[in-house]
């Protein structure tokens, strides 16, 4: 089983919808488990975007094996904090939704999904873990 961490941190109407629709309809309060990624949101949307430049919070990424994050400023703050060094651009899922591996510093050799904040419907995450599930295991 892989482990993949959503990261959210815009804060417009759609990422709280989508922030919902996940909460909702993509992870079990039991068991966070969806074909085969098991998922961990973090949902920054509120006071908390602090967290993602703490050494601690960028350390605990490392356990996961997809990184999707959401928002330019969001993937900015992830990554330097990492100290990576390029990622390696993949195939896009949809336009504004990129994939590839992070190379250099603490998140080396990672797959990442970085989508823009406000881009897609609110179901948008479920395209992008369908993806993932068959692309990037």
């Amino acid at each position: 089983m892989n482990n993949m961490a959503i990261i959210i941190g815009s804060c417009t109407d759609i990422t709280y919808r989508q922030v919902n629709y996940i909460r909702n309809n993509l992870i079990s309060p039991v068991n966070s488990s969806t074909g085969h990624f098991n998922i961990q949101l973090f949902d920054l949307t509120g006071n908390n975007f602090a967290v993602i430049t703490k050494k601690d919070f960028i350390l605990s990424l490392k356990e996961y094996s997809v990184l999707v994050l959401s928002g330019g400023e969001t993937a900015y703050t992830v990554l330097d904090n990492a100290d990576f060094g390029y990622l390696e651009s993949g195939p896009h899922i949809l336009p504004l939704i990129s994939t590839g591996i992070i190379y250099g510093g603490i998140l080396d050799g990672k797959k990442y999904i970085i989508k823009g904040g406000s881009i897609g419907d609110e179901s948008i995450y479920k395209k992008i873990i369908e993806y993932a599930d068959i692309n990037m295991r």
